[in-house]
């Protein structure tokens, strides 16, 4: 059984922000590791051809201000 995958919505501020952080610079640390492999596997998922250079996977900007 997957765990609920809903946000609780009683975090203050400053939680929403901590969890925020947390999961910017884990995704930036993944990217770091795994670029190549994400991109790979990207591709696959898409059904890309290997040489396509057009295809770049773009991630968004997790530095924007909070919509809280």
């Amino acid at each position: 059984m997957l765990p609920d995958r809903s946000i609780p919505d009683d975090w203050s501020p400053e939680q929403a922000l901590a969890v925020y952080m947390f999961l910017d610079d884990l995704r930036e640390r993944i990217g770091d590791l795994y670029h190549d492999e994400i991109i790979e596997q990207y591709r696959i998922d898409c059904g890309a051809d290997e040489h396509d250079d057009q295809l770049e996977l773009e991630l968004p900007a997790f530095n924007d201000p909070l919509p809280f």
